[in-house]
């Protein structure tokens, strides 16, 4: 297709969808392209856009999956969001030394990118810029630029301290830089290449699914510093065997280790908190697990209808009710904590009133059944009448 010297400008999605559009040159008349002119233009393989151009617009060539080559103009400052996202075939590009500014997911999906140089004049990369870029080795960053930097394999932001601005997709063992706090939201969803990560100790926040279908990385170790394991933050890491919370005392969020199918280890050390509504749901490989004392509360659906024992290491937490922990709990409750019995629900087998409801009620002594450890031997007296009765563990409560 030829475009008029005297055209100026192409306005919204003026070639959106036009699936026979296989080449075309931008005139250097045109000084503005809106969002979206190429969208979809599936069969797009080569452009040459105007030297006037100062900007490449939001979403500019999204969903261009033939496009393998296109010329970033030397005037061009910023590059907008998801411009050329799902370009999966497009090679790698020369970013221009008047580059300022990356919006979100601009290059997000671009398969084929192995290396990307960022300018010295960058001073912003938004998120997931690179996201899912599934042969990208390697960054570098021009001689001067300030704002960014190269630490082990990792792009990161040095302005403020060291965030983790981007990862490297086609690597299978990345160790985060000393001196990151958080791994970002979504950071390397997606990442199927990943086997191994190396968290250093200080980072204190996984967010929201940050390794969500990351399917391939067979062990993860939390460092002590955490605070919180994020929602999703492990969801459908399907080839997760192991998962080892090294005494931190933090949070872990919703599904936060849902549908990792291999998962049979998890180490909660003697810190965490707070077990999230369906945290291990679906991860049908956890058959036994060990709840430190320090849990203050279990979300339901928190672990697989499959898990066969649980144990708790002190007093159960308040209000559990999630009847697959409930069930494994009867199995294996540890007889050295009869005295938190005391905490339980018990039955009078005859009359089928709550114990603890009746206030004229002395408990007198309770032995815990050798045999099994979840029943327990009761001898009290109603008023002054003495009478015994075998209790069971139904419920937790304060």
């Amino acid at each position: 297709m030829t475009l008029p010297n005297a055209l100026t400008s192409i306005g919204y999605e003026a070639f959106y969808g036009c699936t026979a559009l296989t080449k075309i040159a931008v005139p250097n008349s045109v000084t503005y392209m809106d969002s979206y002119v190429f969208q979809n233009c599936s069969k797009l393989t080569s452009v040459t856009l105007s030297t006037a151009l100062t900007a490449i617009s939001s979403g500019l060539f999204y969903g261009c999956s033939s496009l393998t080559s296109v010329n970033i103009p030397a005037g061009v400052t910023s590059i907008g969001s998801s411009a050329f996202s799902g370009c999966t075939k497009l090679q790698n590009v020369t970013l221009p030394s008047a580059l300022e500014t990356i919006n979100d997911q601009a290059f997000y999906n671009c398969k084929a990118f192995t290396r990307v140089t960022i300018p010295k004049g960058v001073t912003l990369i938004g998120e997931r810029v690179f996201g899912e870029c599934d042969n990208l080795t390697s960054f570098s960053v021009a001689s001067g630029n300030s704002s960014y930097k190269v630490s082990s394999n990792c792009l990161v932001s040095s302005k403020t301290g060291l965030v983790l601005t981007a990862v490297p997709f086609g690597l299978e063992t990345i160790s985060i830089p000393a001196g990151v706090t958080y791994i970002p939201a979504y950071m390397f969803q997606g990442d199927y290449h990943l086997k191994t990560v190396s968290l250093p100790s200080g980072v204190t926040d996984i967010r929201n699914y940050s390794f969500q279908y990351c399917s391939n990385l067979v062990s993860v170790t939390i460092p002590a510093s955490v605070l919180r394991v994020g929602d999703g933050a492990f969801y459908g890491c399907y080839g997760l065997q192991s998962a080892v919370l090294n005494n931190c005392p933090a949070e872990i969020g919703q599904y936060a280790f849902a549908y990792c199918d291999k998962l049979s280890s998890v180490d909660f050390g003697s810190k965490i908190r707070t077990i999230g509504y369906g945290a291990f749901y679906s991860s049908s490989s956890v058959k036994t697990v060990t709840i430190p004392a320090s849990v203050e509360s279990i979300g339901s659906s928190a672990f697989p209808s499959s898990m066969e024992a649980a144990s708790f290491l002190g007093a159960p937490p308040s209000g559990v009710s999630d009847s697959r922990l409930l069930s494994a709990a009867k199995k294996s409750y540890p007889r050295e904590h009869g005295a938190e019995w005391q905490k339980l629900v018990g039955f009078d087998s005859f009359s089928g009133f709550l114990l603890s409801s009746m206030p004229e009620v002395t408990v007198v002594s309770t032995t815990i059944r050798p045999d099994d450890p979840t029943v327990m031997d009761v001898v009290y007296k109603v008023k002054s009448s003495a009478r015994s009765v075998r209790v069971r563990a139904l419920a937790f409560v304060d």
